[in-house]
């Protein structure tokens, strides 16, 4: 869904990993006065990328949410205090 190629929101599925179920996101293109194209998710609080098209920008976008959603090995390490869970959304 475009409207004059500058401000569009549209659904953008991710499949974080293989083996989750996709989960769709609502992603905000914007063009900017240098040209390139600007994108961000609002549920993703500082997940953003850029490109210099419309698509090179959504693959960008792909790749961002992947690093955005990647724990650290330190953020799942086991110290008895806690559980990891793995939750499907």
């Amino acid at each position: 869904m475009r409207e004059a190629g500058f401000l569009t929101a549209e659904r953008l599925e991710c499949d974080v990993q293989s083996k989750a179920a996709p989960v769709n996101l609502k992603i905000l293109l914007e063009r900017g006065e240098d040209g390139y194209f600007a994108a961000h998710c609002p549920a993703l609080k500082s997940c953003w990328s850029q490109g210099k098209t419309r698509d090179e920008a959504l693959r960008n976008f792909r790749e961002a949410i992947d690093l955005y959603l990647e724990p650290t090995p330190d953020e799942l390490a086991p110290d008895g205090k806690r559980e990891v869970v793995e939750l499907t959304v």
